[in-house]
């Protein structure tokens, strides 16, 4: 039998980062050390002239007006190693359970500076609108969370109750977020977009595995807080772009035989959804043909399995309350913790201390002679 090949634990390269004082500056490297053991990938732009080709520039460019935040997602920000692990290893952000994401505030550090930001003020730093009249939380609720999932089985023709068990080839992996905000575009709702970037940023920060992508939102923040100086000391990544051959690897296009493309989904053909292949300087166009609504089609096919589905979702409310109340108690158990490894800690110094104090007693005891014996008397 072959010796087990053993992997090498990465060594932890603290990059210059500096941790502070106190409970933060340890909790920070704890969260360190779990994150350098995950990799950072550079953000993958898209490509204009290849959204150009396949005709999604203009319908992209409409959604990101109607949120307001094209300008910040047509930025091309590169992605910093040690800024990211040094951004999210000291972020937090924590709301109360069951309340609103509109009034709490941000804490990070960067370049062993720590900031604070309240959200209005993140939202002038990105240009991202904000006020009374826009809207700033996602709907948790299982309603909305079952008609999200719904729309995903009209779509695709899966049936689905965990959004983190979809693969990426299914349409990226959409999100009950991302479904929300696409809503808010549709429906004239106005959005401040400003919650859902803090709350992907605390979720990224506790994920215990898979890669990190969002290393340029972070230089965003950073270069809005007028920290380019201290950015062009860092070495960056490499910046990817989603061209043609992106899409076809990840199957969400396909060549035909006669110079034109499908669209996929779940990697299966679009059928009524044909594109003439790109062409260099011209714009493609898009011929739409739906005969009987292709998600009238997918809900025909899957009428046999509504009972089932609906006692999947069953579960699945029951699954999302039972996750609220572990997050709960691990949230209370980490706290309880760390604060019972720092307690350990000053004991174990103070402990230490006295030894050496009742050592110096012992020691001194021994070079002084005992009165009653310097009497000449027995005691």
């Amino acid at each position: 039998m072959p010796p087990i090949t053993v992997r090498p634990r990465r060594e932890i390269n603290y990059m210059g980062i500096e941790f502070s004082e106190g409970i933060d500056g340890e909790n920070q490297r704890r969260r360190y050390h779990k994150l350098f053991k995950r990799n950072i990938l550079a953000t993958r732009y898209p490509d204009d002239d290849t959204l150009h080709a396949l005709g999604f520039f203009d319908s992209v460019s409409w959604m990101l007006n109607k949120l307001g935040v094209s300008h910040f997602c047509f930025l091309t920000s590169l992605t910093y190693i040690r800024l990211t692990y040094e951004f999210l290893s000291s972020f937090r952000y924590t709301t109360p359970i069951g309340g609103s994401r509109t009034t709490d505030t941000a804490q990070f550090r960067m370049f062993n500076r720590k900031y604070s930001i309240n959200q209005d003020q993140l939202a002038d730093l990105l240009s991202f609108h904000h006020g009374d009249e826009f809207t700033c939380q996602h709907p948790l609720e299982i309603e909305w969370e079952s008609s999200a999932l719904d729309f995903w089985k009209q779509l695709t023709g899966k049936t689905t109750t965990d959004w983190e068990g979809l693969k990426a080839t299914a349409i990226q992996n959409p999100t009950i977020r991302d479904l929300f905000l696409i809503f808010c575009a549709l429906s004239e709702t106005k959005v401040n977009p400003t919650s859902f970037l803090l709350g992907h940023f605390q979720s990224t920060s506790v994920r215990i595995g898979g890669p990190i992508c969002v290393g340029e939102l972070i230089t965003s923040i950073a270069l809005a807080l007028n920290l380019g100086t201290e950015l062009s000391m860092l070495e960056p990544l490499e910046t990817p772009f989603a061209n043609l051959d992106y899409y076809r690897s990840m199957c969400l296009i396909k060549n035909k035989p006669d110079s034109k493309y499908f669209l996929t989904i779940s990697n299966q053909e679009l059928n009524h959804m044909e594109q003439d292949a790109p062409h260099t300087g011209t714009h493609a166009h898009t011929a739409h043909a739906f005969p009987n609504s292709f998600a009238g089609e997918l809900r025909h096919q899957n009428d046999a399995n509504t009972e089932h589905d609906v006692l999947l979702r069953h579960i699945q409310r029951q699954q999302k309350k039972i996750r609220v109340t572990i997050d709960q108690i691990r949230e209370t158990q980490l706290d309880f913790v760390e604060r019972t490894e720092l307690n350990m800690g000053d004991l174990t110094e103070q402990m230490a201390g006295v030894h050496l104090e009742v050592a110096g007693m012992r020691e001194y005891m021994q070079h002084v002679p005992n009165p009653a014996f310097g009497r000449g008397c027995f005691a």
